[in-house]
């Protein structure tokens, strides 16, 4: 008797389970409208047309991604959920095509648990975006894949728009879009191919391991306020259209107060340059970070205020090799703690006066013409290796103030020709521990023949950063009426 009770339930609660699942767009829409908290709601594998609606506490599952397809139709969204508080909705199993706003659309205040779900485009003609999130407390992404239409041999067809509403409504803009959403846990998520951005993480909290971001334009991953931690995410494939886009791409860029902890992240640019990963006015930690290919520049931190003993960015054991300009740029930022790095052939890159192409570079003020408020301080690098760096391994510009805020232990540097090791320039006092620098090679005969000014570099001003619209007017500001 206990176990027939059992099926019993297991019946009640599962619609189209068994050998019965659901294998029409009309019945499934039926069988979703009719469904209560706890139930689950089973399609067959085959195509099913419409806009869909999730009920709060409902699970919908597949036969399998690409088996079970569900596509929306023009004008609205495929998927719609929108759980209550406490409770959850469960999507697994299928695959979702969309043709205008967006795939998935989840909003509400409880959570959202994605599993084995593929959503990509309806014949590579959308609009809007892959999947967006808003208010949610928890959003489980896990092997879930995000496939946009752009690649490196159609970027011409997808040029640059100022505005989220307006590129949402003329191209594939975003990946991802999660905004305020208080416990993401993604897990091997995968996004590709998207014109604005990958994945921008807004005023949330957010843990990523494994899975990529890679072949998008612009910013593969924007984490705008609110935290996020990455560990072994790769992101790559930094490719720019020729069309409009006057700032190159961009692998990370946090900002607006975002802290954004990672451990094995690795950026790989591309031959039409991009830059790795920027700090703006955030803060962050970065352990056995590996940035390279990045010929506008592999790691840049600007205004961000710390100390070496709260750091606002710390590197340890990072890999910034074979980036153009500069390995690793800090300007008008305080607080940096560099603690094992690797940072080689930094590529000569043209700039405004001559090529620059410097291991790293630590910059007082950003137009070394006009005053600024911030001090060279609380600025740790210790035990770097910098070889055959383009211009110079290691540069300190203190704009006429003391550089006596930045302190070096453990480095060498080296190269050949008519590079430079280590310099200092415009200051009234050397880093605490400049002596200690260990010269290899030609630089050792070149650094004390050094007696002019080298042109620093400044700040990074995105063309385009969509998280100010998203976190003022949330999904709105990128789809329209949302009810």
């Amino acid at each position: 008797m206990k176990v027939a009770a059992t099926i019993s339930v297991i019946l009640a609660v599962c619609v189209g389970c068994g050998d019965d699942c659901i294998e029409t767009s009309g019945d499934l829409s039926d069988a979703l409208s009719g469904a209560s908290a706890g139930d689950t709601v089973r399609a067959c594998a085959g195509r099913f047309e419409g806009a869909f609606e999730v009920p709060s506490g409902v699970t919908l599952r597949g036969a399998g991604a690409g088996e079970t397809v569900l596509s929306g139709p023009d004008g609205d969204f495929s998927v719609r959920l929108r759980p209550s508080a406490d409770e959850s909705i469960d999507v697994r199993d299928l695959s979702v095509e969309w043709r205008s706003h967006a795939a998935v659309l989840a909003m509400g205040e409880g959570a959202v648990s994605m599993q084995s779900v593929v959503v990509e485009v309806h014949d590579g003609a959308s609009t809007g975006l892959g999947i967006a999130a808003e208010g949610l407390s928890g959003l489980a992404l896990t092997d879930v894949s995000v496939l946009g239409p752009v690649t490196r041999e159609n970027p011409r067809d997808y040029p640059h728009f100022d505005g989220v509403a307006q590129w949402t409504t003329s191209a594939p803009a975003f990946g991802i879009v999660s905004v305020r959403v208080s416990g993401g846990v993604f897990e091997e998520v995968e996004v590709r191919g998207f014109s604005a951005g990958g994945v921008q993480l807004i005023d949330g909290v957010t843990s990523w391991v494994g899975g990529s971001i890679c072949g998008n334009l612009e910013t593969s991953l924007l984490v705008y306020g609110g935290q996020a931690t990455l560990e072994a995410v790769e992101i790559c494939d930094l490719f720019k259209a020729d069309t409009g886009r006057l700032v190159a791409p961009t692998g990370v860029f946090v900002a607006e107060g975002a802290s954004l902890s990672t451990t094995g992240l690795r950026v790989t640019g591309s031959e039409e340059g991009s830059v790795g990963v920027v700090h703006d006015r955030s803060s962050g930690s970065h352990d056995g970070l590996v940035v390279t290919g990045n010929l506008h520049r592999g790691v840049q931190v600007q205004h961000c205020e710390g100390s070496a003993d709260a750091p606002s960015v710390s590197l340890r054991d990072v890999d910034l090799s074979r980036n153009g300009y500069a390995g690793l740029l800090a300007v008008e930022a305080t607080g940096i703690v560099v603690d094992g790095a690797t940072i080689d052939e930094t590529v000569l890159r043209a700039s405004v006066e001559a090529d620059i192409g410097d291991g790293v570079q630590i910059v007082r003020c950003a137009d070394p013409g006009v005053a600024c408020e911030t001090a060279l301080a609380g600025i740790v690098l210790q035990d770097l290796r910098l070889a055959n760096n383009g211009r110079v391994g290691l540069l300190v510009s203190a704009n006429n103030d003391t550089a006596s805020g930045v302190s070096v232990d453990g480095v060498t540097v080296s190269g050949e020709g008519a590079a430079f090791g280590a310099l200092v320039q415009l200051a009234d006092d050397a880093p605490g521990g400049w002596d200690s620098i260990a010269r290899e090679g030609a630089v050792a005969a070149n650094d004390p023949t050094f007696d002019g000014i080298l042109e620093t570099a400044g700040v990074v001003d995105p063309e385009f950063l969509p998280g100010q619209e998203l976190s003022g007017g949330g999904l709105g500001a990128a789809l329209g009426d949302l009810d």
